[in-house]
């Protein structure tokens, strides 16, 4: 279940891994140390983010240069005495540091310096050297847990990646999980250069129902791992380090979540043709009312504990092997050891049962629920073991050796990359304010800004090349900016970029960094080009919550996506002139949907309208004035991705 790879990248740490924990894939979230997770059977622990103490930056460091370790400390302990590997989310920003002090979300906000998180990361990865192995930048950074954007996002992660090295050589950095699989997000940060900054890739693909949506599942995981090897990112493993369904959510007794806690394992662990190596239960107890947990609010065990209990002990030690196909809707997946043991676990997708047949050279061992009690193996006769998959999962020790017709997968062969490998500073350029992503006016030069930061020993110095590129290669306008950066600074620069008359609508703008004695990788940015200035910005997106959505929205949201019957959003207009809007718009199952427009948020007038799933979509205002553009989307279960509103007028 995990890559032999990962234990080799580890033996070099000191002391190293036990082998057993490094091939563990089940992992739980926060077990309090007054609640623990012994005997579940969990091996790895995420932990911190503000429910913990361990990675919890606001009761570490309460004061600048003060640091608490007393209950991170403790925490710790527990850890160690329930054999949990602690994998802590290094999170969230203590009022002192945050860049909104005083206000509501203070502690979403990015901190006001990154050398105040940089040392924090320092300072906690040193202490717990050789005890912790695994840190992870944030919680959900792409949605209101982290109130930035992706190029935000990027600097914290690269400070923190920076400083989690600073702290101990030998450690690694976990993406911080998004919520979802994000995939616009994600690729944003990729344009920001976060590749070499971090290790082990995590998201969060929860669902909802009582159903487990397989299908569904598997091409979220197949969209996370597209996006990886589109920038080259492909060998890294994946960790989905929160899954879980809450029994205070509707149709979800405790019954039905210890099924889809099952279910979702095994499916996960099914693809290691994706490099998905650990999954990780969220969360262990629950609080305030019926919740994700498999502790109850009054302590006891819901089924969801037994079946946790039951899920590791079945398939400890053992390997994904392939799936058997017994016809939909059941599923057989196949796990094996090093003897001659083997374990089919079987379910139905749906709510019934079904009658399946598995082609077996061999009879069964015996058979147990998803709760560990015995049942019938089944009838075995002429080479097959006809039995009833339920939806409960069963699980069906079979010997090895009497395997047949197992459609086996390739196993991606993920690896860690070397922590010691990591540059020694970073290259950020950022948009525009109140834009996601740069933008540049035909026939005109544009300015941006951006840093240089050096964490190496010696002074670095060079040029900061930026050439701007259509998306086939050809080259339309190359600049030069002379830097200069010393050990352990910040430095700010700003690139003025020309683009010319016959520019296309995007294009790519690279920055590379040509330095004396500093490695950086390149960025690949994503810039749109128009007729003038553009506001562009990714549905619940921090930008969109923040500046542009108004604040009564009948909307809910999920990963890069804002859906409803409701929302309005406000665009400053700065001068008088005429905008193009472009949004990715559309309707759930190609409903109907339409968006109309206003400069006072009363009288309104028709933009754009449809029937039809997410696309692009644009449309023209003219002769605005100073103020408000206002663009109302209604529809039922209406879904924007993105929003561009470009200005077209002489300069002001």
């Amino acid at each position: 279940m995990a890559s032999v790879v990962l234990l080799l990248a580890t033996v070099l740490a000191s002391p190293p891994l036990p082998r057993d924990v490094l091939e563990s894939p089940f992992g739980i979230v926060n077990p309090w140390p007054e609640v623990g997770a012994k005997g579940m059977g969990a091996v790895w622990c995420r932990c911190g983010g503000g429910a913990t103490s361990l990675g919890d930056w606001p009761s570490i460091q309460p004061l600048a240069g003060v640091f608490r370790w007393e209950a991170a400390d403790a925490e710790m302990r527990v850890y160690e005495e329930e054999g949990l590997v602690p994998c802590p989310i290094l999170s969230y920003t203590p009022e002192w540091a945050s860049r909104a002090p005083g206000s509501r979300d203070a502690s979403a906000r990015p901190p006001l310096s990154l050398r105040d998180y940089f040392r924090f990361c320092r300072e906690i990865a040193a202490r717990y050297a050789g005890r912790v192995w695994f840190w992870e930048i944030w919680n959900e950074p792409n949605i209101g847990f982290f109130e930035g954007t992706a190029a935000d996002y990027a600097d914290l992660l690269k400070a923190g990646a920076l400083g989690v090295l600073a702290g101990n050589p030998k450690a690694y950095v976990v993406f911080g999980g998004m919520a979802g699989v994000d995939r616009l997000f994600l690729d944003l940060c990729y344009q920001h250069g976060v590749a070499d900054y971090f290790d082990v890739m995590a998201a969060h693909p929860y669902q909802w129902g009582t159903t487990f949506n397989d299908g569904w599942f598997f091409d979220k995981l197949e969209m996370l791992r597209a996006t990886m090897s589109a920038w080259a990112d492909g060998p890294k493993p994946i960790w989905l380090n929160e899954v879980g369904w809450s029994t205070g959510d509707p149709g979800i007794t405790e019954e039905i979540q210890a099924r889809l806690l099952v279910q979702c394992f095994v499916s996960a662990l099914s693809r290691e043709d994706l490099g998905v190596e650990r999954v990780f239960w969220y969360c262990v107890k629950d609080w305030g009312g019926p919740g994700h947990g498999v502790y109850a609010d009054d302590g006891h065990k819901k089924p969801a504990w037994y079946a946790y209990q039951t899920m590791t002990r079945s398939l400890r030690g053992l390997k994904y092997l392939g799936r058997i196909q017994v016809g939909e809707p059941a599923r057989a997946y196949v796990f094996g050891g090093a003897g001659d043991r083997a374990v089919v676990v079987v379910w139905s997708s749906d709510l019934e049962e079904h009658e399946i047949s598995l082609p077996l050279g061999a009879e069964a061992v015996s058979a147990w629920d998803a709760m560990g009690n015995g049942l019938e193996c089944g009838q075995y006769a002429a080479g097959r073991l006809t039995m009833v998959a339920r939806p409960q999962p069963t699980y069906v020790e079979v010997p090895k050796s009497a395997l047949r017709d197992v459609e086996q997968v390739k196993p991606l062969a993920v690896s860690l990359p070397d922590p010691a490998r990591r540059p020694r500073g970073w290259l950020s350029l950022y948009p525009q304010p109140g834009c996601e992503m740069p933008w540049l006016w035909r026939g005109h030069t544009v300015s941006l800004s951006g840093r240089l930061v050096n964490v190496g020993d010696k002074a670095a110095r060079g040029q900061i090349v930026t050439v701007l590129a259509t998306d086939d290669g050809r080259e339309l306008a190359k600049a030069q900016t002379p830097v200069a950066a010393e050990p352990l600074t910040d430095t700010r620069f700003a690139v003025n970029v020309s683009c010319p008359r016959e520019a296309p609508e995007e294009a790519t703008l690279t920055l590379r960094a040509e330095l004396s004695s500093l490695r950086l990788p390149a960025l690949k940015l994503h810039v749109l080009i128009g007729d003038g200035p553009t506001v562009n910005f990714l549905a619940n997106s921090h930008l969109e919550r923040s500046l542009y959505l108004q604040p009564d929205a009948e909307s809910g949201c999920a990963e890069s996506v804002r859906f409803g019957s409701r929302w309005v959003y406000r665009i400053p207009v700065p001068y008088a002139c005429r905008v193009v809007v472009r949004m990715d718009v559309g309707a759930h199952q190609a409903g109907p949907w339409s968006v109309a427009w206003s400069q006072d948020g009363k009288e309104w007038r028709p933009l754009m309208s449809g029937k039809s799933d997410r696309q692009w979509h644009s449309a023209k205002v003219d002769d605005l004035k100073p103020g408000r553009l206002y663009l109302k989307c209604e529809g039922q279960d209406q879904q924007v991705g993105q929003v561009r509103v470009t200005f077209i007028t002489a300069t002001p």
